[in-house]
């Protein structure tokens, strides 16, 4: 049994996509930041810490590269995190990557290479005050 000190720290993610198919269909999801608290502290690439965040999983069924596509009101930055542990933080796992949105409206990165299993998408605002609505796009393709 996990105490109520620990249980706090788990990550909570907002939604989840479950398995990604390996054809490169596209599978979509819309994160809210404004209002979203600011839970994840670490994401490496943005300007300045405090912004408000929200948490994406999903699970790959094999090596794959992932397309990350993005069209957003406000300012994002995406850190992809191994999922670890339901009893450990978002931000517990191995980072793959952090992509600054760089305010674009719109924008598209591969991330290549990752191996089976789940994984945390953070959303985070690039900064206090940069928050906003976001509609991610996450696609697989499997990888040699």
């Amino acid at each position: 049994m996990t105490s109520p000190v620990c249980a706090k720290f788990a990550c909570r993610a907002d939604q989840s996509l479950g398995l990604l198919p390996l054809d490169g269909s596209p599978t979509s999801v819309v994160v809210q930041t404004t209002m979203a608290g600011d839970d994840e502290t670490h994401t490496m690439c943005v300007s300045a810490p405090g912004g408000q965040d929200g948490v994406v999983d999903f699970q790959l069924p094999a090596k794959a590269d992932v397309t990350l596509t993005w069209a957003q009101v406000g300012n994002a930055d995406f850190e992809l995190y191994s999922d670890d542990g339901q009893l450990l933080s978002c931000e517990a796992g191995t980072s793959f990557a952090c992509v600054s949105s760089g305010g674009a409206a719109t924008g598209s990165r591969v991330i290549p290479g990752l191996g089976q299993g789940p994984y945390h998408l953070v959303v985070d605002a690039d900064s206090p005050g940069a928050e906003g609505g976001v509609v991610l796009q996450l696609s697989a393709v499997a990888s040699p």
